[in-house]
């Protein structure tokens, strides 16, 4: 209902009874003019809360939680830990490459080389190259809703080709209470700063990981200050002003620990029944039953009785055996099923990824899904790791290189190329990529950049596998060439008409 106004106010003062029916009046006709049946206060939406609050005063108090019990999932629930293994295969794989489009090809070879030197030992650890320092950015995004990029560099007794090399950092290193406004304008929202432009100047990070079982007293606690350029973020921006990322499996973690609940409920209700698999009655009064079996007593004399699979209770003399029956639960099957598609709908990802279940599938269905799964990957790969990744290392690589001489002023820009994407029926989307290309709708180098590889790169392939059969005089059935040769060494045929006229 609206607040109160100054009239009514006053007449609150006066007659609260008049002052009550008037605000009735103005709430009912603000009931009537609202367009929206969302917006209306009535039975049906009278227990729906929802806060007018900005991304950023939802995400600071709930982030702790969220991040915690989204990990516990991912370690403990099959579905949380299919989907990051889906996430992670689909929108990295292998890695997410850079190939130069313009340039001569000694420039482009130059670059590569230091990129590749670059790639092989950007890990302060040294157990990965900068692809497999993606697949672990995008698993910190997956389960925390944020990563870090820390930009090191290194010394020249290091002896590296391109000094720099990239630690990352979980979203526990920020310090989200860190919030106030600075005297010199800036403001601090859940650790990041701001100028008065809106532009990040700097984070607040921990010097170690607060949840670190191993503490070094010696850092403290105190969350320092560091230089926005040294810090690369990445996270799914899905507001605007959002500073920070939420875990992917926010809007389904409830939904995924009610399920692995009633999952666990229904094991042990088969176990239970289990425990009995047969009664014995009896006619007899005055005898006692109990558990048939070991005839276990405790120090007190007391028989110890035990429930376990497969045991029969005897109840006395003049006895008669039953056997159990276990009551089915019907719907199990179907209300998990429905569930999984909730979980895998509020993921992004498709029910059959999340549940390996193809049963009901077939090739129009199955690549309807992949189709649709591939455009929401392409936002988290063009718009998300590429920008916010991929560009801001590739810039800051080239602007090294460029301080140590090693290659000439200016930029170069790269290419990013995701992962190839495996076809569902090889036969007829290759036989589709070959009409787009013969139609001039999409062109070679598009088609083979698409694949994931080098367009320059992959002729020069096919030139050097083909000069290497040309020299051992090897002709295969599959070479266009040789056929191009045979039509052009077969004579035309006469014209009869002119043969005729000769004649």
């Amino acid at each position: 209902m609206s607040s109160k106004n100054i009239l009514e106010r006053g007449l609150a003062m006066i007659s609260p009874e008049w002052a009550a029916r008037r605000m009735g009046a103005r709430f009912a006709l603000e009931e009537m003019t609202r367009a929206y049946d969302a917006a209306k206060n009535t039975n049906q939406t009278g227990g729906w809360t929802a806060l007018g609050t900005s991304a950023n005063a939802e995400i600071g108090p709930a982030i702790f939680n969220l991040r915690n019990r989204s990990r516990d999932l991912v370690r403990n629930s099959p579905w949380g830990a299919k989907a990051v293994r889906i996430i992670q295969s689909n929108v990295v794989g292998r890695g997410i490459t850079p190939y130069l489009p313009r340039g001569t090809k000694q420039e482009k070879n130059l670059i590569m080389d230091q990129w590749e030197r670059f790639s092989d030992n950007c890990d302060p650890e040294g157990m990965m190259d900068f692809y497999g320092l993606q697949g672990l950015v995008i698993r910190a995004v997956f389960e925390s809703g944020e990563c870090l990029i820390r930009i090191r560099k290194r010394p020249s007794s290091w002896k590296m080709d391109i000094p720099v090399q990239l630690e990352v950092l979980e979203s526990d290193f920020i310090d989200y209470g860190k919030n106030e406004s600075l005297k010199n304008g800036n403001i601090i929202i859940l650790g990041r700063e701001f100028d008065r432009h809106g532009r990040r100047v700097a984070y607040w990070l921990f010097p170690q990981h607060p949840g670190d079982s191993l503490v070094n007293y010696r850092k403290g606690f105190a969350s320092q200050r560091i230089d926005a350029r040294e810090i690369i973020p990445i996270f799914d921006k899905l507001r605007p002003g959002q500073v920070a990322g939420v875990p992917w499996m926010a809007p389904v973690a409830l939904k995924t620990r009610d399920v692995e609940d009633y999952d666990a409920a229904e094991l042990v209700r088969k176990k239970i029944e289990a425990c009995f698999v047969a009664f014995i009655q009896t006619s007899s009064p005055g005898k006692h039953g109990g558990f048939a079996g070991t005839g276990e007593k405790d120090d007190k004399g007391d028989l110890v009785e035990r429930i376990s699979p497969g045991r029969v209770y005897r109840h006395g003399h003049d006895q008669d055996v039953k056997f159990g029956s276990p009551a089915s639960v019907p719907g199990y099957g179907d209300y998990m099923k429905v569930q999984q598609h909730a979980i895998a709908a509020g993921i992004g990802i498709s029910y059959e990824q999340l549940t390996g279940n193809l049963a009901d599938v077939n090739y129009g269905s199955l690549r309807g899904g992949k189709v649709e799964f591939w455009a929401v990957l392409d936002i988290w790969q063009h718009l998300m790791m590429v920008p916010q990744l991929c560009k801001r290392v590739w810039n800051h690589v080239n602007d090294v290189a460029v301080f140590l001489g090693q290659r000439q002023p200016g930029y170069n820009p790269a290419t990013w190329t995701a992962p190839i994407r495996p076809w569902i029926d090889p036969r007829k989307d290759a036989e589709g990529q070959e009409a787009l290309i013969k139609s001039g709708i999409t062109t070679l180098q598009r088609t083979i950049s698409d694949r994931g590889e080098d367009p320059e790169q992959h002729l020069d392939e096919i030139a050097a596998m083909n000069q290497m059969l040309d020299d051992r005089k090897i002709i295969l059935t599959s070479d266009p060439r040789q056929k191009l040769q045979k039509t052009e060494k077969k004579p035309a045929k006469k014209d009869s008409a002119n043969a005729s006229s000769k004649d």
